[in-house]
């Protein structure tokens, strides 16, 4: 199962990612970086239409790397294990599902190989 983060700037353009990402058994939770004056709006958006893979809304920095480390920073503080992470920029076309679930059949067969 993947845990995935999201890179955005938020509000309504996010919902249909969201959705899709919900809706996705390989994907266990998620957590948002996105822009102060965004991060109400994608919150209520979530309540609005049950999107409860959303663990957290945090606020970006000021570049990709910097709000890539303070959502991965997020994550390490809030799951006890080590999960598998996809990286997603919101505003990029959404990844189908096969594309989604080949690395984690990958991973699995790589695991068993250990």
């Amino acid at each position: 199962m993947y845990t995935v983060l999201i890179l955005a700037k938020g509000g309504k353009k996010l919902l249909p990612l969201l959705k899709k990402y919900q809706s996705n058994e390989d994907i266990e939770d998620i957590y948002v970086v996105c822009d102060k004056h965004s991060a109400l709006e994608t919150v209520n958006l979530c309540d609005a239409f049950d999107i409860s893979k959303v663990q957290a809304v945090v606020y970006n920095s000021k570049n990709r790397e910097e709000s890539t480390l303070i959502g991965l920073y997020t994550i390490e503080e809030q799951r006890q294990d080590d999960p598998l992470i996809m990286i997603k920029e919101a505003e990029r076309p959404p990844l189908s599902e096969k594309v989604i679930s080949v690395p984690l059949r990958l991973n699995k067969l790589l695991t068993i190989y250990e």
